[in-house]
């Protein structure tokens, strides 16, 4: 079954870890896991994030 579509295009990402630290990541959940806790634990609202976000991409289009 294929997965679905990501809301946002997803980059990829390098993390250093053990074989033992990767092993636990995965048995957590992995990158699904990872990103539930991030929007959990988030300092800020999310509208802050999506507004910088958007505020990156108009000022790399202005460039070219």
């Amino acid at each position: 079954m294929p997965r679905p579509k990501p809301l946002m295009p997803l980059k990829g990402r390098n993390m250093r870890m053990s074989d033992l630290e990767w092993l636990i990541f995965q048995d957590m959940g992995g990158a699904d896991w990872l990103r539930k806790y991030l929007k959990a634990k988030a300092r800020l609202p999310m509208k802050h994030y999506e507004a910088q976000l958007k505020g990156a991409e108009n000022d790399t289009g202005k460039e070219s």
